[in-house]
């Protein structure tokens, strides 16, 4: 039953997939609680009213995650839906080896069997990287979220500690925030672990205090920790990197978006950018210096200092230039408050930039800009994909004339072709096309990450020894409970008596 309720929901995903012909790839793999490699393979659409769609098609346990068995994966999965490999625009994956090799990466791969599938390099995946490496090119927040992460640890990892932390904070606060490790597969927790530290400091730094007196084997590390919070400088640090990681956590959760496209994505992208420069003025370091004075007032925190200034071995200073020096701690945070940012603004515009979606920009400019002026752009992109260049020229030409269309962006053309009639839209074939094309090319894996959330659900350690069969079954229904919800039950019912001989057992199945 299970699988006739899986199969009648990958048959209606199959028949909407295929009246939209054109699709993307989006896969991911992870291990199950069977230590048993799974391989999450999702689709993207653009359905009839120009609206981009997901669906996920499945999990497939693989022994070898190497691009050709990756690969080998992909194809049969596609062959046995029925998708023609002709329909493929785009593929979405992570960063790793295997997926984004130049030469035997499954990108790689799948676009020797389909050049016109570009690939696109997960925008979450690549904000993700750009946050790691602000972090760990800067001592000062490396150090930082080391001990935002390890006050979670210290909390969650006791349940007595916990009690104590929660007496602390009194009754009147049950549901407050408080502080929790980060999580290295989650994207946007880096905010809310340190706003969990930001509003329990005092707490905080009353529960280190009593769990470095005491007998636990983890006292020296509250030692340490409590040595740390006890200074200005380390608060102050914890306002900058909550303002510092705010914006691009923000651009993480509008990527998570299933409907989000590339261009939404990149002009969202330097929107953060735009956002992140306007923190690099006095006036808002200012703010937060004198947030971090009234907490010293408060707390007696260690009023910020100069470090001692050691001198560097030859062996492991290679640089010709002399260290920076400043007269004041003030002016040696700023300082490093306003690199992070340079550096965060700089990996953002290198990690965004992909050759992958070089001929996507084309498609934009082409788009965009008024004829004459994108002929060079529109020529190459209808190579490409194997277009009328003038065809699409002169439909360009026309829309271009109808008084309701905004040509300021391409969400806003896209969405104002949406709301021409249906029987205007037929008038634009190649348009319809162009369109479909560029709102079908994925931005972000995180259909797939989602679909590992389910798996986490379903094969659980009371059920680790499903088989595969089951496994996907169980993820497919329940991933479409609307589509199951509307499941012809008279059907399914008479299609489980008529197999497998069960007719002598249940007798002919009749609707009345």
């Amino acid at each position: 039953m299970l699988e006739l309720a899986a199969h009648s929901v990958l048959r209606r995903i199959i028949g909407i997939v295929k009246q939209a012909k054109f699709f993307s790839l989006v896969i991911d793999e992870t291990s199950d609680c069977s230590v048993k490699e799974q391989v999450s393979i999702s689709v993207r659409i653009a359905n009839e009213s120009y609206e981009a769609e997901e669906y996920f098609l499945g999990h497939y346990e693989t022994t070898s995650t190497t691009g050709e068995s990756l690969e080998i994966i992909i194809t049969d999965a596609l062959q046995r839906f029925g998708f023609s490999m002709d329909d493929l625009r785009g593929q979405c994956y992570d960063g790793a080896a295997n997926m984004s090799g130049q030469f035997k990466g499954v990108q790689a791969r799948i676009l020797k069997l389909q050049p016109k599938a570009i690939y696109v390099h997960c925008l979450n995946h690549s904000l993700n990287l750009a946050l790691q490496t602000v972090v760990s090119k800067n001592p000062y927040f490396r150090d930082l979220m080391s001990c935002v992460h390890e006050v979670g640890t210290l909390l969650q990892g006791s349940p007595k500690r916990m009690g104590e932390f929660q007496a602390k904070l009194g009754s009147n606060n049950p549901n407050m925030t408080k502080p929790r490790p980060l999580c290295p597969t989650r994207w946007t927790v880096r905010v809310k672990s340190i706003e969990g530290l930001l509003t329990t400091y005092k707490e905080s730094l009353d529960f280190l205090e009593d769990l470095k007196f005491s007998k636990e084997n983890v006292s020296y590390k509250a030692a340490g920790i409590h040595s740390q919070m006890e200074k200005g400088d380390f608060y102050l640090g914890l306002l900058m990197a909550k303002t510092l990681f705010y914006s691009a956590e923000c651009l993480s959760k509008t990527l998570q978006d299933p409907k989000a496209t590339v261009s939404g994505g990149i002009q969202a992208a330097s929107i953060a950018v735009q956002q992140l420069l306007s923190l690099k003025s006095m006036d808002v370091f200012q703010k937060l210096w004198i947030a971090m004075e009234e907490k010293i007032s408060e707390l007696s925190l260690e009023e910020p200092a100069l470090p001692r200034c050691r001198k560097k071995s030859k062996r492991v200073d290679n640089s010709t230039e002399p260290p920076k020096t400043f007269s004041d701690a003030k002016e040696r945070l700023m300082f490093i408050f306003h690199e992070a940012i340079e550096t965060m603004c700089e990996e953002i515009g290198t990690r965004f930039d992909q050759k992958g979606i070089q001929i996507f920009d084309k498609l934009e400019i082409a788009l965009l800009t008024a004829s004459p002026g994108n002929e060079s752009a529109l020529e190459e992109v209808s190579a490409f994909y194997g277009w009328d260049a003038e065809r699409v020229s002169r439909e360009m030409a026309v829309l271009r004339a109808f008084p309701k269309m905004d040509w300021s962006s391409t969400n806003k053309i896209i969405e104002c072709f949406r709301n021409l009639q249906p029987e205007s839209r037929s008038m634009f074939p190649f348009l319809q096309e162009y369109f479909k094309t560029i709102l079908v090319i994925p931005c972000s894996s995180a259909g797939a990450e989602r679909s590992f959330s389910t798996l986490r659900r379903i094969k659980s350690y009371l059920r680790s020894t499903m088989c595969q069969k089951r496994l996907n079954h169980c993820c497919v229904v329940n991933a479409y409970p609307d589509i199951v919800d509307n499941i012809n039950i008279d059907s399914m019912l008479q299609e489980f008596v008529s197999i497998k001989g069960r007719s002598s057992t249940f007798g002919s199945f009749m609707t009345m």
